[in-house]
């Protein structure tokens, strides 16, 4: 039957382009899966690098300055980098400095977080910088990161002096009779019992001399 024929090779049309299509669809996911695994590749290169060259001597050098500093290393498909907590008395501080795979994209972005508990003091809580994978600015990393780095330094000396974070932490020296952090102490004198902060070697000498002028509140 001439009708039958016809509508026979107008369905086999339709399911012809339907297939073709469908091998078009699985040709254009192959080829957008090979680009994002050289893309993720050329990051995990340049990543490794930045680490290398920028993040781990500077961390480093932040390091020596807070040797508290518990460092965990963060390595997963959607980025890599290192954590660092800073827990203390005062409250309970923690710093993340990753670099992360920007999706369908060429790009990588380099992220600092910072997160303090309890909060009592204004500070910025998150900053990122982004840069092209294939044309990453290294100089320009490396100035970026220094700037998180002494922000965070300004921030956590910063709860030193906060009031809200010292209220149990606070002492006065006896001979200079001024109130002070006392995780900044120059020297302490155990006396009667109790625990005597000094803001100075000098203060301490003068107090160890004749504490009873001080104890007893002569001067």
């Amino acid at each position: 039957m001439a009708g039958l024929s016809e509508l026979e090779s107008r369905l086999d049309a339709e399911f012809a382009s339907v297939n073709s299509r469908i091998d078009e669809l699985r040709a254009q996911a192959v080829k957008a899966h090979e680009t994002r695994q050289a893309r993720y590749a050329s990051f995990v290169k340049v990543a490794a690098e930045l680490s290398e060259k920028i993040g781990k001597p500077r961390l480093e050098a932040l390091q020596k300055r807070f040797p508290e500093a518990k460092t965990t290393k963060i390595e997963a498909r959607h980025g890599r980098g290192v954590q660092l907590n800073f827990d203390s008395d005062l409250a309970r501080v923690g710093m993340e400095v990753a670099v992360h795979p920007v999706e369908d994209s060429g790009d990588l972005i380099v992220t600092y977080d910072l997160h303090i508990l309890p909060v009592f003091l204004e500070f910025e809580r998150h900053a990122e910088l982004r840069q092209p994978v294939d044309k990453v600015d290294f100089d320009v990393v490396g100035r970026w990161l220094d700037d998180q780095l002494v922000a965070f330094a300004k921030t956590y000396f910063a709860i030193q002096f906060t009031e809200q974070y010292q209220r149990r932490f606070v002492a006065v020296d006896p001979v200079a009779g001024v109130r002070f952090p006392m995780s900044f102490a120059a020297g302490t004198v155990e006396r009667g019992g109790a625990t005597y902060h000094f803001l100075s070697e000098q203060t301490k000498m003068e107090f160890e001399r004749d504490p009873d002028a001080y104890v007893g509140g002569k001067k």
